[in-house]
Order: structure tokens, then C-alpha cells, then sequence
């Protein structure tokens, strides 16, 4: 295990200054000493770890396996710290691959954990991440500010912005600055800065709740639809609004993946959508997500 960790740690390190190449191979052998040993924890960090080195480097698809596989141990295991960061990483992925409704649930929790343990740095990384979310969303004012929130916790507690999160910060700041212009940038920023710690979060948390868009149905047409589906049925589609894969449904509900399959098939052909991503944002819309 402490074999794991420190390939962990070090390839941890070589990810915050961008040396993807290194970052990646410390983080293979890491993971290959984890699944070695068979200890779950350090399983857990490896998995999550490579997840991230995968986002970064923009394979999605691999990152979405490991994530997946890392949740679940994290959920397992009960550490909060990690589970945090591990869901973090899990709302970046759906932001990156446009799944926001479980973009925005990942983060919701994640924020919540950091708080709840008194971690102001973690804070700080989840506000960047909800800001990004907020961007790509085209919340552009309101991601503006939640940087600049970031950043005055980041000055109040000594923790400056890594090389990679900078990048990730300007991977979004620097669009949205030339859209909104310099004038209006600034004056989100400060505003951003000069929130006190709990308007802060109470601003994350409202960016991360499902936006108030509308049916266009007719209510009656949208209860019809509700009602149509079985209560099983229900919780799959709540399910999928967060953004899960079949094997996360199934074993949340303690059925085989072809049972998931199956309920899946019948919410589609019930509803009349051609994906699992419709069946999500409309389930989130409305109010199957608890």
C-alpha cells in the first residue's frame, strides 16, 4: 500500500506542474501496485488519480471508467476527504462530456463535503469547477464571480492555483473575458472576491440546482408521462438525470445491468426520446431527482 501512495503522491505532484507524460506513467504503476495488493483505499486514490490524468489529457471515455470504479470504493470506504476530490473529478468529467444535471449533482456534494469538513483550499477547487460548470452553461457573469470567490479564499488560506489549475481556469476565463469585455470581467471578479464565505457557497449551491426552465408540455401531458412510468422506472430515470452509467444504476438498486438495460428501453419507448441524456434532463425537469 504505501508503495501505491507514493507512486501516487508522486505522480500527483508531476500532474499539478502539467507533466502529463510522468504524471501518467506514476499513476499506472500506481495503480498496478493498488490492484496488486488488493488494498481498497489505495485503489481507490490510484483510480482516481489516473481518472484525472485521463480528463486532463482529454481521453473522456477512459476517465469516465476509472471515475466510475473510483466513486464507487470512495462511496464504499466512507473517507470524506477523498470522496470529495473524487467528485470533483466526476463533475469536471460530465462538464467536459456536456452532462450537467450530474455535473452539477457531483459538485452540489462535493461542495457540501468540503464544507461540512472545514476544508477551505477544497473549496476553493470546487468553486473553480462550478465556475467552469457555470461557463459552459454560458452563466458567464456568474462564473466570473464564483473565480473571484475562489480566489480571495485562496489568498485568505495560502494556497495559490497549481500550473494545472491555472490552465484550467483560462481554459474558460480567457473566452469568456473577450465575450463579456474587460470592464464587466473586473467587476465580477471583485464583486466574486468580496463575498463573505457563506454567500460564496450560497451562490455555488444556487448555480449547481437545475436551471428554471419549463416543460413546454402541458401539465397535464407531463404528469401523463410521470404516471406512465413505474415507480422502478422512476428511480432509473432519476438515476440517469445524475448522470450514471447502467453498472452505477444497478448496483444502487441491486438489479443486474440487463435489468437496467431493460428499464431503459421501456422509459425510452414510453417517453418517445432517442437517448438516455434526454431521458436525464427530462426526469431533472421534472422533479424525479431527489
Amino acid at each position: 500500500m504505501n508503495e501505491a501512495i507514493a507512486l501516487h503522491n508522486l505522480g500527483w505532484l508531476a500532474l499539478q506542474q502539467e507533466h502529463y507524460s510522468t504524471a501518467y506513467a506514476r499513476s499506472e504503476a500506481s495503480l498496478a501496485v493498488a490492484r496488486g495488493v488488493g488494498d481498497n483505499q489505495a485503489l481507490s486514490y490510484s483510480l482516481n488519480f489516473l481518472a484525472h490524468v485521463m480528463l486532463r489529457q482529454g481521453d473522456l471515455a477512459k476517465a469516465r471508467r476509472l471515475a466510475e470504479e473510483s466513486l464507487i470504493l470512495h462511496r464504499q470506504i466512507g473517507e470524506h476527504f477523498m470522496l470529495a476530490h473524487c467528485l470533483d473529478v466526476v463533475g469536471q468529467l460530465a462538464t467536459a462530456e456536456g452532462h450537467y444535471v450530474g455535473g452539477r449533482a457531483a459538485l452540489r456534494e462535493s461542495l457540501h463535503l468540503r464544507q461540512d469538513l472545514g476544508d477551505r483550499a477544497g473549496i476553493a477547487d470546487t468553486l473553480e469547477s462550478i465556475a467552469s460548470l457555470a461557463a459552459t452553461e454560458t452563466r458567464s457573469e456568474r462564473a466570473v464571480q464564483l473565480a473571484g470567490a475562489a480566489a480571495g479564499i485562496r489568498e485568505q488560506v495560502g494556497a495559490p492555483l497549481s500550473p494545472m489549475r491555472r490552465s484550467m481556469l483560462d481554459h474558460w476565463l480567457v473566452p469568456v473575458r473577450q465575450a463579456l469585455g474587460a470592464e464587466t470581467t473586473t467587476r465580477a471578479w471583485e464583486a466574486g472576491r468580496d463575498l463573505a464565505a457563506e454567500q460564496a457557497l450560497d451562490l455555488a449551491v444556487a448555480v449547481t440546482e437545475a436551471p428554471t426552465t419549463r416543460s413546454s408540455e402541458p401539465p397535464e401531458r407531463s404528469a401523463q408521462q410521470v404516471a406512465g412510468l413505474s415507480p422502478r422506472e422512476r428511480e432509473v430515470a432519476a438515476l440517469l438525470a445524475l448522470g450514471l452509467s447502467n453498472r452505477q444504476i444497478a448496483q444502487r438498486l441491486v438489479v443486474t445491468e440487463r435489468t437496467v438495460g431493460a428499464h431503459i428501453e421501456h422509459i425510452l419507448d414510453k417517453l418517445g426520446f432517442a437517448s438516455r441524456h434526454q431521458v436525464g434532463a427530462w426526469a431533472d425537469e421534472h422533479g424525479l431527482v431527489g
